[in-house]
């Protein structure tokens, strides 16, 4: 009971594909950059040197700029929403006993006289 019909052969390409050793799930693979004339490859980043003086500017004005923004952004938002949109300006409520305190510490500085 032999059977006359041809064995399926898997179908081969001419060429293999290379396939990067690190893939994520649902991204294309990457060429190999051996494949590539060193004329088209990206150009090799240069180590950075943490402890140069040029460095520790760049860090400085980075770190600024991170803590200064937050704070730009919202003291403009409160002053756009005082000047445009009419927003209340908030005090802080004064005790009856401040209030005393102050009016004793303006009579001492004019030395009691009115």
């Amino acid at each position: 009971m032999s059977s006359n019909q041809p064995k399926k052969t898997p179908k081969t390409l001419p060429y293999q594909p290379r396939v990067a050793s690190e893939t994520r799930p649902g991204a294309a693979p990457r060429p190999a950059t051996a494949a590539l004339p060193e004329s088209l490859r990206a150009p090799r980043p240069r180590p950075v040197d943490t402890s140069s003086p040029a460095y520790k500017a760049a860090s400085r004005k980075y770190v600024r700029t991170m803590i200064a923004m937050p704070i730009l952004l919202v003291t403009s938002w409160v002053l756009f929403d005082r000047l445009a949109r009419g927003a209340e300006v908030k005090t802080f409520k004064h005790s009856s006993s401040t209030g005393e305190q102050l009016a004793q510490a303006k009579e001492a500085g004019n030395g009691g006289s009115v």
